[in-house]
């Protein structure tokens, strides 16, 4: 019975194994290639050292990148607009679902059935609508237009609520009893005991906004504020130079890498507790 347990547990592992390795190969070959020259890559493509260091290896794709194309005003460009997102949608959202999981007010109940009924709803159906808003506010090709609409989703409504409907409501009452206001109670109290909620918040949100490609092209029109995405859009189509377009691809991924790095600890444990599958 043990063999056969052990048996099944090696084939259970092996597989997973290989799962993992077709994930983890295709980042390997984008950062391995980066430092490769074009005619290097397109040798390479056809075997195995694809995926390994090989041939002639420099940083001159990245000095091209960040010299000669002026990739830095991009980045830049993708690190402000991303992280106000995040603060402002940490923020507001978490507001919201304070409001709706822990306070007690009339139409309570409508709201949280209109924030779950907005969740079926596409961001691509209403993307025409809100650039309508941006046009009409004048805010088109300003960096404002990269930040404002995300302010507040319905899916993250419903996470910080599920968070906060399952706090102890005894602490807020002995707030209360202690003379706290409600702002003192949210920002002194409850928010720091949000720490798992708000990093899943800001990776799955800074992963939508430092990959979006749609809206930045939408709402931007000179290279001022222009972010990574769509850089890597006119690069490609601009150019038949494999080497800055795989460099570009790393420079846009690594971040992302890293922020899911250090805060997966937090990530996976608000997964399990809010419950979140698929």
């Amino acid at each position: 019975m043990k063999s056969k347990k052990r048996k099944i547990s090696m084939l259970l592992y092996l597989s997973l194994s290989l799962i993992a390795v077709l994930f983890i190969l295709p980042p390997i070959c984008l950062f391995v290639s980066s430092f490769k020259t074009s005619n290097q890559i397109s040798v390479d493509m056809s075997n195995i050292f694809a995926f390994l260091p090989h041939g002639r290896m420099s940083l001159e794709n990245y000095f091209y990148l960040f010299g000669k194309l002026n990739v830095g005003r991009f980045f830049l460009n993708s690190l402000v607009s991303s992280a106000a997102s995040i603060l402002l949608a940490v923020l507001f959202n978490a507001m919201m679902g304070f409001a709706l999981g822990m306070l007690k007010f009339r139409g309570k109940g409508f709201l949280i059935s209109l924030v779950l009924s907005l969740l079926i709803v596409p961001s691509e159906a209403v993307i025409v609508n809100k650039m309508i808003v941006v046009n009409a506010m004048g805010l088109i090709d300003h960096m404002l237009a990269l930040i404002l609409p995300f302010m507040a989703t319905p899916f993250y409504i419903f996470l910080f609520y599920q968070h906060f409907k399952d706090m102890p409501f005894d602490l807020m009452e002995a707030a209360v009893m202690d003379g706290c206001s409600y702002p003192q109670i949210f920002f002194k109290i409850m928010l720091p005991l949000s720490k798992p909620v708000i990093a899943t918040v800001s990776i799955l949100l800074f992963i939508k906004r430092w990959g979006d490609l749609a809206w930045p092209a939408m709402v931007t029109r000179s290279n001022a504020i222009k972010v990574l995405p769509l850089a890597l859009q006119s690069f490609y189509g601009d150019m038949n130079d494999w080497g800055p377009i795989f460099a570009m691809g790393t420079v846009m991924t690594v971040p992302v890498m890293i922020i899911f790095v250090l805060f997966q600890k937090q990530f996976i444990q608000s997964i399990a507790m809010s419950g979140i599958k698929g």
